[in-house]
C-alpha cells in the first residue's frame, strides 16, 4: 500500500476534494474546511467553507464533481455563482443525486466578468 488508495469509506475533510482552478484566485480565498457525509437518504452531501481575504467582493463559481468507487465521474458539473462580500466566510453545499458516489471534487474558479462590454 503506497498510501495513494482512496478508501471507498467516508473519507471525512480531506482538502485534497477541493481545486481553484483560477490560479488569480491564490492568496485571495482561504479554503477554511472541506468535508462529506452520508445523508439520511443516504446521498453523499459535501460541504467546503469559504473565506474572502480581500477588501472586494469576489464573484465566483463553484461545482461539485461526484465519483464512484471505482472512481468515474456520476456527473457534469454546473457551475453556481457564489459572491463573497469583503472579508465575508460563506459554506458550499451540494449533495449527490446518486447513492453510488464516494468521492468528491468541488472546484472553484473566477465568475466570468459580465461586465465588459463587448
Amino acid at each position: 500500500n503506497n498510501g495513494n488508495a482512496v478508501e471507498a469509506t467516508d473519507a471525512g475533510s480531506n482538502f485534497d476534494n477541493l481545486e481553484i482552478v483560477d490560479a488569480s484566485l491564490n492568496g485571495k480565498v482561504a479554503i477554511l474546511r472541506v468535508g462529506s457525509q452520508r445523508a439520511q437518504n443516504n446521498l453523499l452531501s459535501v460541504f467546503a467553507g469559504l473565506k474572502n481575504k480581500t477588501p472586494h467582493r469576489l464573484a465566483l463559481e463553484m461545482e461539485t464533481i461526484y465519483h464512484d468507487k471505482s472512481g468515474d465521474a456520476l456527473n457534469v458539473g454546473s457551475w453556481i455563482p457564489v459572491t463573497l462580500k469583503p472579508h465575508e466566510e460563506q459554506e458550499y453545499r451540494s449533495a449527490s443525486i446518486s447513492e453510488e458516489a464516494v468521492d468528491f471534487l468541488i472546484r472553484v474558479r473566477r465568475a466570468p466578468d459580465t461586465s465588459a462590454h463587448g
